[in-house]
């Protein structure tokens, strides 16, 4: 991961940096960030982050994510692609209640008297929850008051504007001119 900060101040943009770095390994989410680009003047005071995901969440049918087979209890599946695993164990709770779905292992799940064929088509987005953590992540490393905040997020960046004072439309601009340069695209 690629880490490119712009402010004034050397050590505070090191400092900035190293945080942001660590609360992402803390998160286990630091592999699935291409590049980070961060703007810090805390004279003004502006904090602008904007991160490049490696691979843009899609949206599949846990028959192609998943191997699914038929056993005597119900629907037994494998997970094959491990960044769908939160979004498939969500998707079962919430259709079919927790108490039916039984999480074996990591990938390994059943669901309680449900076939397969009721399953093939459910269709699982893995991305929603990386996007969130990533957020999280940011507001984590912001310093306390910025509480103004504006975002932008699309399939691969998310970019997070957090100020102090009165959010302008230069700020905005700023924000927006950033987004795209991480290639996330030019209808914000």
């Amino acid at each position: 991961m690629n880490i490119k900060m712009e402010g004034p101040d050397e050590f505070g943009n090191a400092a900035y940096a190293d945080l942001f770095q660590k609360i992402l390994t803390d998160l286990g989410k630091n592999r699935t960030v291409e590049e980070v680009r961060i703007v810090q003047r805390p004279a003004d005071p502006v904090f602008i982050y904007s991160i490049r995901l490696r691979t843009k969440p899609e949206r599949r049918l846990l028959s192609d994510v998943a191997n699914l087979r038929d056993e005597p209890e119900g629907a037994r599946l494998t997970i094959n692609e491990e960044v769908y695993a939160p979004a498939i164990l969500s998707l079962l709770w919430e259709r079919y209640r927790r108490e039916r779905v039984d999480q074996l292992t990591r990938y390994e799940v059943s669901v309680k008297n449900v076939p397969v064929s009721e399953l093939e088509s459910l269709e699982v987005f893995s991305g929603e929850r990386v996007k969130n953590e990533i957020i999280d992540a940011i507001w984590r490393s912001l310093p306390e008051g910025m509480k103004a905040r504006f975002n932008l997020t699309d399939d691969n960046v998310i970019t997070i504007l957090a100020t102090e004072d009165k959010m302008t439309d230069d700020l905005k601009d700023e924000a927006r001119e950033m987004h795209r340069s991480m290639r996330g695209g030019s209808d914000v």
